[in-house]
């Protein structure tokens, strides 16, 4: 029985300049601590989340299940018990599900984003991944913005994944929705998933 959420607030408002980001990827942990705001890797981060086991940020709050980025970038509704916050940075807003071993997560990019045509950009997200089959790409559309859907089979450290990721542009920014699971259990997860992006709304500022 999935218990009820609570009604509750979690921040993570630490300073940008001492920011801890603990990776676990292949069965390694990876500390980084940088002086500067931390970007998203966009041509790791598809396998880095996979074998995700703790991953702190900075710069968002979780409040009554909603999610409200740093400077109001963006809100969206976080996806129910059991699925985790393992991140709240304004960044990398990640969830995992201890069940399922999936991970959903969106991924913010407003400083220097990644130029060019978005089917092309959506490829670098899946930069490490072997064996790549990419099943469909199409565009669409996120309350009017335009965005591109991938959704690939891979292999990761030997094992079959699931990526699907939604990618577009928005007030300047660059925005990488991430779902990420093993085959076995993909449809269980994305109605979730679709859920959560649909969630969505930008801000006035980026």
């Amino acid at each position: 029985m999935t218990p009820p959420r609570p009604s509750s607030k979690i921040t993570a408002d630490c300073p940008f300049d001492q920011r801890p980001t603990v990776f676990a990827a292949g069965g390694s942990i990876l500390l980084l601590q940088e002086r500067r705001p931390i970007p998203a890797d966009r041509k790791l981060l598809a396998g880095v989340l996979v074998g995700l086991s703790l991953l702190t940020g900075c710069g968002g709050r979780l409040v009554d299940g909603v999610y409200r980025a740093a400077h109001d970038r963006y809100r969206v509704t976080a996806p129910p018990a059991p699925w985790v916050a393992t991140s709240l940075d304004t960044d990398e807003l990640v969830f995992r599900h201890p069940v399922l071993q999936a991970t959903i997560a969106v991924l913010s990019r407003c400083t220097n984003p990644e130029p060019g045509e978005l089917p092309w950009v959506a490829r670098h997200l899946f930069f490490g991944l072997r064996e790549q089959q990419v099943k469909r790409q199409e565009t669409e559309s996120l309350d009017g913005v335009p965005a591109v859907r991938t959704r690939l089979r891979a292999r990761l450290d030997g094992a079959p994944v699931a990526v699907e990721a939604l990618t577009l542009r928005q007030g300047g920014c660059l925005y990488d929705f991430l779902y990420v699971a093993p085959p076995a259990v993909e449809a269980v997860g994305r109605p979730e998933f679709d859920t959560f992006v649909r969630s969505w709304i930008p801000g006035p500022t980026p």
